[in-house]
């Protein structure tokens, strides 16, 4: 281990304190049961937590009840799913790891009768051709986003991770001009495509305080890549807040991928 000497170490996030450096990257299980966290999810992540891991980031977590990702999503639109969710984290907690809930909005991937996304635009996967969402869907959402990770922080949840990162969820789709065409606040430049994103930062802040750690993921796989552009963004998440690079998820031939910005205050 001496390639990697500060592996075990703890390391500062925000006001907590993860025990090593070892994160638990977000896997689908499908082994929710509607939503709820079942025996198998617990048994799934605390084993995890067993093993020493110091950080666990679970799947996809939905924040409102009307767009499914897969049939076994877990879920966290309403306060019947708390308790399950204290469960697990109790379960995770007893092998002092900490847990962070990945908030989604599955957009184009979802299994609506009719998809929503930033334009009528959408991914060669999309499963059918979205509509626009209207800017009272968007403040709903807006909504959704905030009272989710309230009901995580209830539960005892340490840190909510609002997914980002690839066009197939609603907020990584409004960051890419390949799908996002509109004309109004939420399209155009990078602070037009960035600003749904950034009011669910503020929502999340309002509802869980200033203490509470948010992460943010953000993909540059379904974005046209250029200096000016990473440039032009990674300026706008300053001003914003988004201050730290809390882990870069992977590079490739084609360049950086996905990186996830830590917003502690």
């Amino acid at each position: 281990m001496n390639q990697f000497p500060h592996l075990f170490e703890p390391i500062r996030i925000g006001k907590q304190t993860v025990k090593n450096r070892i994160f638990m990257p977000p896997l689908s299980t499908n082994l929710a049961d509607k939503g709820y966290v079942t025996d198998a999810l617990i048994e799934h992540y605390s084993n995890r937590a067993k093993g020493g891991v110091g950080l666990i980031v679970t799947e996809v977590t939905t924040v409102e009840p009307t767009y499914t990702y897969l049939p076994g999503d877990m879920s966290i639109y309403d306060d019947s799913y708390i308790p399950g969710w204290k469960k697990l984290v109790d379960a995770v907690h007893q092998y002092d790891t900490k847990i962070l809930s990945q908030l989604f909005h599955p957009a184009y991937m979802a299994f609506p009768p009719q998809l929503i996304a930033p334009s009528n635009v959408g991914p060669y996967y999309a499963k059918a051709a979205p509509r626009a969402a209207t800017v009272e869907e968007l403040h709903v959402i807006v909504r959704q986003f905030g009272e989710a990770a309230h009901r995580f922080q209830q539960a005892g949840g340490d840190v909510v991770e609002i997914q980002g990162a690839h066009a197939h969820g609603l907020l990584g789709g409004f960051l890419t001009p390949l799908y996002n065409k509109r004309t109004d606040e939420y399209g155009g430049d990078i602070n037009g495509r960035l600003r749904l994103t950034l009011e669910v930062i503020e929502e999340v802040r309002k509802m869980c305080g200033e203490d509470f750690i948010i992460d943010v993921t953000h993909s540059f796989r379904n974005i046209p890549i250029s200096v000016t552009m990473i440039s032009n963004y990674l300026e706008v998440s300053t001003k914003k807040q988004l201050k730290h690079l809390f882990y870069g998820n992977y590079i490739d031939k084609q360049g950086l991928q996905e990186l996830s910005l830590y917003y502690p205050h």
